[in-house]
Parts: structure tokens; C-alpha cells; sequence
């Protein structure tokens, strides 16, 4: 009886499969497929799993290949061929077999006379010019066929799903949990698989869609942006806005994602944030000999645009001591599209500092950022002031940094100071 290796009596899938093999074989770069040996299987197993974090064994591979016998046609599981056509520069199996089917479209379009009386012509008017030559000639189309309509395809996927995601509870207090929905306005069911949710929160922020209905529970003061994806590509995002009552202070841990710690409630007025010592972090639960940040957040409306005003208040930095090497304060604005932040931290520690405002953002990590390196542990006046989307911050009222922006966030619903450790506001003014 004659036996099946993988790649006989083949339907279009299996066609498919055998030419993604090919793909593979041409970018790995070792040799014909068909010659290759344990180790080259070994290889490619080690090079998929570092390109796209998912390990195929050697022997799974050899069954895809052709290399080992099986009883019947081996269909690889869907994670190993997304794997698959992950490694050869699509987002998934499918996205690979719809263009493959294209170019197989595209091909089989070409008008056959004309090909057949042309490559006739060219032997004979030149021997030279064979029907290799021909070939070759349309493989060269194909593949441009194939470019463009890869293009085509990966710049409207994602902008033409007619998927909203809706908000039940946009607003509340803290705690809160928020519960999202896709309206579906395709008329077709979904793949909830391609989507997946960035909740715009420190605690967990991706998850996948297993249901029509996810929640998420929000623990501090603030404005969330949560965004939904379609296949890596963002489709629509939504805001969450948890309100103070005056001003509130919380507290989390480093590498502590299970929970924030309320410290305090009070200081109305929005002029006097509330004071707070390291007895009342420690007395909220917070193991204060590890490193821990406590965060002043007043949230509400305040009627003012957070693209035109200027705010000022005067910041006292933590000590050092256990947990707090890098004394730092940053300071939040709550817009109704985006946020400004920005860090003031300890000039030994700038590799840490990094500023937002709108779609503009830098980091320490790879950029100079040493005009952010300030010490403030003995207290200074800190101004933002941000006319016309052209931002411009004081210390003492010193410029020390200025940039611009694009995008307006739109009304200020929201102001924090954060600390690592336990930092003092006094003074805090607010003006158009």
C-alpha cells in the first residue's frame, strides 16, 4: 500500500498548506525542504516560537513538511497554521488563504489565447525566449498582484467591520465596574475571537472577547479610555470616568496588581488637597518598607478647557528612604479625549521621567529628558501653563520646558498629583 507522507491526493486546503511550506523553506533559507534533516526541523522550531511566541515541536512540523507518514491528510491545529502564516508576514491563517486565493484568481484570469499565441510568437521569433521566460514573466505579476492586494486588504481590515463598542456605565465613583457590549451592525456573526479589549488601566490591561459581554472593575478616581480591536487594529474606544468626591487619596504597590488602598477623603475645596503621613499609609495596609506611590486625585467637571489654562501649586517630594529612591511627582490632566502628564524627578533618575500632552509623548528610555530632572524634596512652585496647544512648564517661575501639540483633549474633567511615597500639594490654582 502506498504510503500518505503529507502531501499526496492534496484538495485546495492542503494546496494552500504546501505552498505556505514553500514560504517557509524560502525565508528560512535552508535549503529545499525536502532535504532538510532533524536539525533543520529543530531550527525552525526554535525560529517560530522566537517570532511568534508559540512552539511548534519538530515532529509536528515534520508531519506538516511531509517528512513523517500519517494514516490520512494532517491538518494542522488553528493556532499552528496562524503560527505558520504569522512567521511569513501575515496577521493570521486566514488573511494568508485570502490572499493566496487572489493570486490564484488573478492568475487564472489572465487571458489564455493571448498567453498561449504570445509565447508561441516569442519561441519562435526568438528560441531564447521559451516558455520559462513566459513563466516567469507572469509569476512577476502575480506577485505584484499579490503586493497590492496585501496592501489593500491589511488598510481596510479593521476600518471596514461595522463593530461599536458600547458602554452601559460610562460614569460612576470608585469602585466601579463598567460593563461593555459589541453592537454588531454587520448583520453577521462574529468571530469574537478577533476581538480583544485595552481597558487604559495599570492592573490588567488586554483581555480577549469570550462572550458578547465583558466587564471591568476600576478601583481609583479618574478618566479611562478603553479601546476595542479588531484584529490589532483599533475600531472604536469608549471613556470611563470614576469621580471624587473633593479630593481622594489612594495608594498601590509596586508589582501589586491585585488591589488599590483608599488612604483618605476630604479637602473639597479644590485649593487644599488633603495632607497625609506615612502612619496613614501604613495604617490603609500598605507595607511601607517596599516601594508603594499614593495618588491625589480630584475628579468632576470643572467647566474649563484642558487645552487653554494654566494650573500651579506647590509640590514637596517624598524623602528618601526604604522604597523611594527616585523622589518624583507627576502631574494628570483628565481631558475628554486624552490626557497632559508629565514627571519631575530626581536628576539622577531621568531615565524615569516621560510627558504626554495629547498625541505628543516622549520618554526617559530613549530620549534626553534631562529638563524633567529636578529635585523637590524641599519643595517648589510648580506652574503648567498650556494657551493655544503650546505647553510651557515653570519651576519657580523659571521656564525649564516648552512643546506643542496637535490634537485637543477637549474639557478638563480631572486633576492628580502622583508621588512616590508620600508627597505634599499645598497652594493649588486653576485659571483659563
Amino acid at each position: 500500500m502506498e504510503k500518505n507522507y503529507g502531501h499526496v491526493n492534496r484538495d485546495e486546503s492542503f494546496n494552500i498548506l504546501e505552498i505556505c511550506c514553500l514560504k517557509i523553506a524560502t525565508k528560512l533559507n535552508r535549503g529545499n525542504y525536502t532535504d532538510w534533516k532533524n536539525s533543520d526541523y529543530i531550527y525552525l522550531s526554535a525560529e517560530l516560537r522566537k517570532k511568534t511566541k508559540v512552539y511548534i515541536s519538530e515532529n509536528t512540523l515534520k508531519r506538516i513538511f511531509g517528512k513523517l507518514a500519517t494514516s490520512e491528510e494532517y491538518t494542522p491545529q488553528k493556532a499552528t497554521r496562524d503560527a505558520l502564516a504569522l512567521y511569513i508576514g501575515y496577521r493570521d491563517w486566514e488573511e494568508f488563504v485570502k490572499v493566496e486565493n487572489t493570486n490564484r484568481k488573478a492568475y487564472q484570469q489572465l487571458p489564455e489565447q493571448a498567453t498561449v499565441n504570445s509565447t508561441t510568437n516569442a519561441t519562435l521569433e526568438n528560441p531564447s525566449k521559451s516558455p520559462k521566460y513566459i513563466y516567469g514573466f507572469i509569476a512577476a505579476f502575480v506577485l505584484l498582484v499579490s503586493f497590492f492586494v496585501f496592501t489593500y486588504i491589511s488598510s481596510q481590515e479593521g476600518s471596514s467591520i461595522d463593530v461599536k463598542l458600547v458602554n452601559l456605565h460610562p460614569t460612576g465613583y470608585s469602585p466601579h465596574s463598567a460593563i461593555f457590549k459589541l453592537q454588531n451592525n454587520t448583520g453577521d456573526q462574529l468571530e469574537l475571537s478577533n476581538f480583544s479589549m485595552d481597558f487604559d488601566n495599570w492592573r490588567s490591561r488586554y483581555r480577549k472577547w469570550n462572550d458578547s459581554v465583558i466587564t471591568f472593575y476600576y478601583e481609583k478616581p479618574g478618566v479611562y479610555y478603553p479601546k476595542l480591536y479588531y484584529k490589532d487594529k483599533i475600531i472604536d474606544t469608549q471613556r470611563v470616568v470614576l469621580n471624587s468626591a473633593g479630593w481622594e487619596v489612594t495608594c498601590k504597590m509596586n508589582h501589586d496588581t491585585t488591589r488599590m488602598y483608599p488612604i483618605t477623603q476630604g479637602g473639597i475645596d479644590l485649593f487644599t488637597p488633603p495632607s497625609i503621613s506615612l502612619k496613614d499609609v501604613h495604617r490603609a495596609g500598605v507595607d511601607t518598607m517596599r516601594t508603594f506611590f499614593t495618588h491625589f486625585s480630584n475628579v468632576q467637571p470643572f467647566n474649563q478647557s484642558a487645552d487653554q489654562l494654566s494650573i500651579e501649586a506647590f509640590i514637596k517630594t517624598s524623602p528618601i528612604r526604604p522604597g523611594v529612591r527616585c523622589s518624583q511627582v507627576d502631574l494628570l490632566l483628565y481631558g475628554e479625549e486624552s490626557t497632559h502628564y508629565f514627571v519631575l524627578i530626581k536628576p539622577e533618575c531621568i531615565s524615569w521621567a516621560d510627558y504626554k500632552f495629547s498625541e505628543n509623548y516622549k520618554g526617559g528610555r530613549n530620549q534626553n529628558l534631562e529638563n524633567f530632572g529636578h529635585d523637590l524634596r524641599d519643595g517648589k512652585k510648580v506652574r503648567l501653563s498650556i494657551i493655544n496647544k503650546k505647553v510651557i512648564i515653570y519651576l519657580d517661575d523659571k521656564p525649564i520646558f516648552s512643546t506643542t501639540y496637535e490634537k485637543p483633549i477637549g474639557q478638563l474633567l480631572g486633576i492628580e498629583f502622583m508621588f512616590s511615597g508620600v508627597g505634599e500639594i499645598k497652594d493649588v490654582k486653576l485659571s483659563s
